[in-house]
């Protein structure tokens, strides 16, 4: 009886260390916008050094898209790196943003590249 009841107890903690341990975890998706926004973020760069590059042949709307572009990017910077959670759906939502920028810097990056050859 006794060596039952140490039984239960020890599996009693270890299944309650598992519930502390798995709510100290990371957000899966707040993870993978982390990485989405790090993947948007280098190749947004590469945009923006060749519109920098480039600054003085380039249309305003596209500068003005760039300059916009970067402070939203600065501003889900500090979303990602704040202690504050969103639901999956906001972080989904960040995704979806980073995604459309990631398509935006390939056609502008393409587009750049062919008339300034970088």
């Amino acid at each position: 009886m006794k060596k039952n009841l140490k039984a239960i107890v020890s599996i009693i903690l270890v299944l309650g260390l598992l519930v502390c341990l798995t709510g100290c975890g990371e957000n899966e998706k707040k993870q993978e916008a982390i990485d989405e926004f790090n993947t948007t973020a280098a190749a947004f760069n590469e945009v923006k050094d060749l519109v920098n590059a480039n600054a003085s042949e380039i249309p305003d709307d596209i500068i003005t898209d760039c300059q916009s572009m970067a402070e939203l990017l600065n501003q889900y910077q500090g979303f990602l790196q704040s202690d504050e959670e969103y639901s999956d759906d906001q972080y989904d939502q960040m995704i979806e943003w980073f995604h459309s920028v990631q398509d935006w810097t390939v056609e502008i990056g393409d587009a750049l590249n062919a008339d300034f050859g970088g």
